[in-house]
């Protein structure tokens, strides 16, 4: 044995047999790399040490594109490490209980005794969602099988379905900064307005055919970075508001 205190987890490779994941109170993670001879009674081991500053509650493998990627729990932290030096880590409030992966491997959701649960995208931690309601913490965060959806499970006395729908790209700026949005009065086209070239601050996409190029729209008095677009109730004008001149402009007639 590696660790120097009692285990608090242990857990096979999401791909591989070969591969073993324990958590500690030494504030270690190990992995652990083995090969078995051909007459499974030889085996060859590796190592590799996960160091942490504090106990580590939970120890689990997810899958990426790039392999085997490692998830731990300690403290009010979820780390995941791609090798021993490298970690992203996304916190609780209070202390992290629990962290579970989608079976794609696309999602990480974590429980936290703040009455929380994450979810994050696993390949860089990014935050999608916090899911709050429970009065107490939550022990337990589980995604569905073949699902997107996480089950909690908390001190409250309750347990939780939660139906996560991550955002998607809408559109593609064409801007240094995007400062303003407003949606037609049918709600088949959007006015973006922020800081472009110089007389073409802003842009309407057709929501419908979300590829083709935008319509840029010139500026009637000047450049200038443009905010607040409004439309019409008919749809046919366009008005937003000038950032360095404090006035109304109108960008487009019909």
């Amino acid at each position: 044995s590696h660790h120097t205190a009692a285990i608090r987890d242990i857990n096979f490779g999401k791909d591989s047999t070969d591969l073993l994941l324990t958590g500690s109170d030494d504030r270690q993670a190990i992995v652990w790399q083995y090969a078995l001879g051909a007459g499974k009674a030889e085996q060859k081991l590796r190592t590799f040490a996960l160091p942490h500053d504090r106990e580590v509650k939970v120890a689990r493998f997810a899958s990426q594109a790039v392999g085997e990627v490692a998830l731990t729990v300690s403290g009010k932290d979820v780390r995941l490490w791609t090798d021993s030096t490298s970690t992203a880590r996304r916190g609780h409030n209070d202390w992290a209980i629990d962290v579970d992966v989608s079976d794609d491997g696309i999602y990480i959701a974590s429980a936290g005794a703040d009455g929380t649960a994450n979810v994050f995208v696993a390949a860089n931690m990014a935050p999608v969602a916090r899911l709050r309601g429970h009065r107490a913490g939550v022990q337990r965060a589980l995604f569905l099988p073949a699902s997107h959806d996480v089950l909690t499970a908390s001190l409250d006395g309750t347990v939780r379905l939660w139906s996560v729908r991550p955002p998607t790209g809408l559109l593609t700026s064409r801007a240094k900064w995007e400062l303003g949005v407003a949606f037609d009065p049918a709600g088949q086209r959007a006015l973006v307005c922020g800081e472009a070239d110089e007389q073409r601050q802003c842009a309407v996409h057709d929501l419908n055919h979300r590829d083709a190029k935008p319509l840029l729209l010139t500026t009637l008095t000047g450049g200038g970075p443009m905010s607040s677009p409004i439309w019409s109730s008919d749809g046919s004008l366009l008005l937003a508001h000038r950032s360095d001149r404090g006035a109304a402009q109108r960008v487009l007639a019909r």
